[in-house]
């Protein structure tokens, strides 16, 4: 019963994406909303990397007109929410309440979050989402007012940056990203990509705490906002000193806003041809590693990072046990870890020699940066890559993008419907490590 569930569950998950992708790519065609003759293959790749909120492109956003640039936002918000997200809010406003299967299909996506609160949490995900982008846009507005841009074309770009960055998509209606905007616009930008990368659990037990409804917060919680703290701090600080090419440092915010953004949102407030080698190589590992479950960023999640390294810790240490804030955490929790890392290393092999195999012109360090930006949605690009590449090259990004977005959460699916109990017990034997 439980294996047919997960299957139905797979693949309306999978239908998500699949069916809105082509809606997308066939609204994009429609004669108009491209300044000039937008090719089948390039309206694809907008509109994969538009619901997979990743923000790689092949052709500039600005190109677009307001009913373009419109198509592009709103399927930016589709995927950011999730068609299942939307379709319980929809049920919610009709007044119907969720059967149990539908329920099941919430809970089972926190072991944590109990079945009767699943209303709750959809009703605080759309509310949380839209007082947050309302609030960026308001920052962001002001901020292009400053930049002295006309009302209404400020107001339009603030509310497509706000989205975008909630979203965690790194698509810009400015041809720069945000390079160009003011300081305040791209402080606006960088919490908007924090609240959308904390995850909704964690801003459920922030509010409950808040609230006074509880007075304690899960381990999860905890462990996502230290960990995010620490990776921001000493990331900032490490891009800082690493500077540019020309030897110049990196001013503290660009550091900062680009700590924040390579973590899972692809705007660049700098030109990423001036970052040094060392630098993309640590944008890399921050793009591998993403935000946290339950949030519109990609990557293998922070979480997920953060018990993989405690584990280690508590190898190298000597605990027999994974202890974190004083909770102990289930072995099966760690071994989840440690196959998603290395079925995600798998992917990310596999795919940048694909890419590298399609584009054998292009520079293979600029291919791998691209490969993992695509894999984990993230949307960051090296001179943009993507755009010279060939077709099928294009197709290989298209598919990692699609498979960045959909594969955590159909892999979590695949490991829930093999779970069983342990029937027969078996002799302890050692082997050999290292």
């Amino acid at each position: 019963m439980l294996n047919s569930f997960v299957k139905r569950s797979q693949l309306l998950f999978l239908l998500s994406f699949t069916i809105p992708i082509t809606l997308g790519t066939l609204l994009l065609k429609i004669p108009g909303v491209y300044r000039g003759e937008l090719r089948w293959i390039d309206a694809l790749y907008t509109s994969t990397s538009a619901v997979c909120v990743t923000g790689l492109s092949v052709v500039q956003v600005c190109d677009f007109n307001f009913w373009g640039q419109l198509i592009i936002l709103l399927m930016i918000q589709f995927g950011g929410l999730g068609i299942v997200t939307i379709s319980a809010w929809f049920i919610l406003i009709l007044g119907r309440h969720f059967s149990f299967d539908e329920r099941l299909m919430m809970s089972t996506l926190n072991d944590d979050f109990s079945m009767r609160n699943s209303e709750m949490l959809i009703r605080l995900v759309i509310r949380y989402t839209l007082i947050c982008e309302a609030v960026g846009t308001v920052i962001i507005f002001a901020g292009c007012l400053l930049n002295r841009e006309s009302f209404f074309p400020a107001l339009w770009h603030s509310l497509f940056i706000s989205i975008a960055s909630y979203c965690n998509a790194g698509f810009s209606p400015y041809a720069d990203s945000v390079e160009s905007i003011s300081r305040l616009s791209q402080f606006g930008s960088s919490l908007m990509i924090l609240t959308g990368s904390l995850g909704i659990y964690v801003i459920y037990d922030i509010m409950q705490r808040v609230s006074g409804k509880r007075f304690f917060m899960r381990a999860h919680s905890k462990l996502v906002l230290w960990a995010t703290g620490v990776l921001l701090a000493v990331s900032t600080v490490l891009l800082h000193l690493l500077g540019t090419k020309d030897g110049h440092i990196l001013n503290v915010f660009d550091a900062y806003y680009m700590a924040v953004s390579g973590c899972s949102a692809g705007f660049n407030s700098v030109r990423m041809s001036t970052l040094p080698d060392v630098s993309l190589v640590l944008l890399m590992f921050l793009m591998l590693v993403g935000g946290a479950p339950g949030s519109t960023a990609g990557g293998l999640k922070i979480s997920t990072v953060a018990i993989a390294a405690a584990a280690i810790w508590c190898t190298i240490t000597g605990h027999r046990q994974v202890v974190i804030f004083k909770r102990h955490i289930p072995m099966d929790n760690v071994m989840k870890a440690f196959a998603v890392i290395s079925l995600f290393a798998i992917l990310v092999v596999a795919g940048s020699i694909a890419v590298k195999l399609t584009n054998p012109e292009q520079e293979l360090g600029n291919l791998l940066f691209e490969s993992i930006s695509a894999i984990c949605t993230v949307g960051l690009s090296i001179e943009n890559t993507s755009s010279l590449m060939p077709d099928i090259g294009k197709i290989v990004i298209i598919a990692l993008m699609y498979i960045g977005r959909i594969g955590p959460l159909t892999l979590l699916l695949f490991l829930l419907a093999r779970e069983k109990p342990g029937k027969v017990g078996y002799p302890e034997e050692r082997i050999i490590i290292g």
